[in-house]
């Protein structure tokens, strides 16, 4: 098998684990926008896959923790962290809220950082108060 036989497979394997994953995954590039997502994201958000490939964090992220967010995305594209583990405040396509455990991870690549997001769906938690919840456990 030649390198880009290797490479090649490499690329279809990680799509088809992103694609057939249960758990909502997003990637996002340094400019905040959506590289890449799976159908499991799509769904919680109430977006189609087209229009997810054209979301902006913040597109998803409640008005209120978009600052509290932009700073956490910067520590990971800056590589002060590598991974972080967050309670979030989210916001579906109709303005319904979601709450979730997200967890993410950035990834030096050649072509710059990018942040692998999965997010765990909490909202039948009714929580009302980010201080209550500890996204390690």
């Amino acid at each position: 098998m030649t390198k880009a036989q290797m490479r090649e497979m490499t690329e279809s394997d990680y799509s088809a684990l992103l694609r057939g994953s249960p758990v909502p995954i997003v990637v996002h590039g340094e400019d905040s926008r959506v590289v890449d997502a799976n159908p499991a994201f799509a769904e919680l958000f109430g977006y189609s896959m087209s229009e997810v490939l054209n979301l902006h964090a913040h597109d998803v992220i409640h008005p209120d923790d978009q600052a509290v967010r932009d700073h956490q995305a910067e520590q990971l594209l800056n590589q002060e962290h590598t991974t972080m583990n967050v309670a979030r405040r989210l916001v579906r396509k109709d303005g319904s809220s979601v709450w979730a455990k997200v967890r993410k991870s950035s990834i030096k690549r050649p072509d710059g950082v990018v942040v692998m997001v999965f997010f765990e769906d909490w909202t039948d938690q009714h929580w009302d108060d980010p201080a209550k919840f500890d996204p390690d456990h």
